[in-house]
C-alpha cells in the first residue's frame, strides 16, 4: 500500500487526502506512518480569508441604450433610478423583484454588481421604559 501511495505522489503534484486514500486504498494509519517516517509531507491549502463584511449593490450603468424590456426588468430599472442609481441586493429583494430578472439586466449589460464594504447601521432604537415617579 505504502508502494501505491508513493507512486501515486511520485509526479510531484499535490492531492488531496480523499482523493489519495481512494485512488491507493491508503487509510488513515498507513497516511500517518508515511508522514511519520518522513516520507510524505501533509501541507495544508488553506488560504487566508478577508473577514471584512461586505454589502452586494445593484447598480444603473450609465448611459446606457435600453432594448426592449419586460415588465419586472422596467420595475427593477426604475427602482434603481428612484434611489440615485443603486440599491444593496438585500433590499431590491425585500421588494419582491426576482433575482433572475436582475441576473438577465447584468447579462444584458444594463445594471452591474458591486461588492462593497458594508456600512454599520442603526436598525432600531428601542426605548426604555421610564420608572414611575
Amino acid at each position: 500500500m505504502e508502494h501505491r501511495v508513493l507512486a501515486r505522489l511520485a509526479s510531484g503534484e499535490p492531492v488531496k487526502v480523499s482523493t489519495l486514500r481512494t485512488s491507493t486504498a491508503a487509510t488513515l494509519q498507513v497516511l500517518a506512518a508515511l508522514v511519520r517516517k518522513k516520507w510524505i509531507a501533509r501541507e495544508t491549502t488553506a488560504v487566508e480569508r478577508d473577514a471584512r463584511r461586505t454589502e452586494r449593490f445593484a447598480v444603473l450603468i450609465p448611459e446606457t441604450r435600453l432594448p426592449a424590456l419586460t415588465q419586472k426588468q422596467q420595475a427593477i430599472l426604475a427602482e434603481l433610478a428612484a434611489c440615485g442609481g443603486e440599491l444593496p441586493l438585500a433590499e431590491l429583494r425585500a421588494r419582491d423583484l426576482p433575482s433572475s430578472t436582475l441576473q438577465t439586466l447584468v447579462r444584458r449589460g444594463l445594471v452591474r454588481i458591486d461588492e462593497r464594504p458594508a456600512a454599520f447601521r442603526l436598525v432600531e432604537l428601542f426605548r426604555m421604559p421610564r420608572p414611575f415617579g
